[in-house]
């Protein structure tokens, strides 16, 4: 657990409660609900571990992998006192006039016991009512990823379709580290018009901001969330969840006891971050796409 006062001296308030009615002695639980471990990242497991390990809860995010269980053992080894959240950020087809013919939009998966594989048996991405009964018939959360951050996030008016279904998403993300971090100065907007595939990669300025009025109006349906988005150590905890800490975690955002908070300084990314992450998400992409195991 964590002083309020000691995180508000790192942190500043985005959504949800008052930290201070959240708390319990003057402390609240903190947890980084979106970290890749595996996959299009830098550097190794351990490494995020060791960035984490002043939390109380890390989710490992990875992209249509399950890596959960892996990096238990790897944080038993490091004798750690972190609770890993198995989660999975999952490619499902897209809402809009492409749906069927678009590579992908991304719903974290939370808790999940066994991998929900993102292609179907005819070759086609799953659709987000697919997954999501899949993923509840575990008792498995549901949140829409990064929402409006370019080619691969849901936008306004899929995530309003999907708050009106009998069995909509549980929470969303208002603030996205990687939405925040990647450079979006001038170099940003040069990367983005010449240099193909980082359009993807390099959010379009606002995306968080978009992502916050979404959920005003949708919060009668889905929760907030805030995760780091981190592919590297350096990213690790610079947007974090708050909760009760005597509550479970998803319990507590559920019941309204919950905020979301950025750091004040965050690490940002580095040129060399986006690329290599930008060749390592085309293979994953290309795998994806030929129904290989990724």
């Amino acid at each position: 657990m964590t002083p309020v006062a000691e995180l508000e001296r790192d942190y500043e308030y985005v959504q949800g409660a008052d930290p201070l009615t959240v708390a319990q002695n003057g402390r609240v639980g903190v947890g980084d609900p979106h970290v890749h471990f595996t996959g299009d990242v830098i550097g190794t497991p351990k490494s995020k571990l060791l960035a984490a390990q002043s939390l109380d809860i890390v989710a490992v995010a990875d992209h249509d992998r399950l890596s959960g269980p892996t990096i238990e053992r790897k944080r038993d080894n490091l004798e750690l006192s972190l609770e890993i959240i198995s989660a999975s950020e999952i490619t499902a087809d897209s809402l809009g006039s492409d749906r069927g013919q678009h590579s992908g939009k991304h719903l974290l998966v939370y808790r999940l016991k066994k991998l929900i594989p993102c292609k179907t048996t005819s070759g086609r991405l799953i659709s987000p009512q697919d997954l999501i009964k899949a993923a509840h018939d575990q008792g498995a959360v549901v949140a829409v990823a990064h929402p409006e951050l370019g080619g691969f996030s849901y936008i306004a008016d899929e995530i309003r379709e999907m708050a009106g279904w009998d069995e909509p998403p549980d929470l969303i993300e208002v603030f996205n580290g990687g939405a925040r971090n990647v450079d979006r100065s001038r170099l940003g907007r040069v990367l983005r018009e010449h240099v193909s595939g980082l359009e993807k990669r390099i959010p379009a300025s606002g995306s968080n901001t978009q992502a916050r009025t979404i959920f005003e109006e949708v919060k009668d349906k889905l929760f907030p969330l805030g995760g780091s988005d981190a592919h590297n150590a350096r990213n690790v905890r610079d947007v974090v969840t708050g909760f009760d800490p005597e509550m479970d975690f998803f319990a507590a955002i559920r019941a309204g006891r919950s905020f979301v908070m950025r750091r004040k300084k965050p690490n940002r990314h580095t040129i060399s971050n986006i690329v290599v992450g930008t060749i390592k998400g085309r293979q994953l992409e290309k795998s994806r796409l030929l129904g290989l195991a990724v």
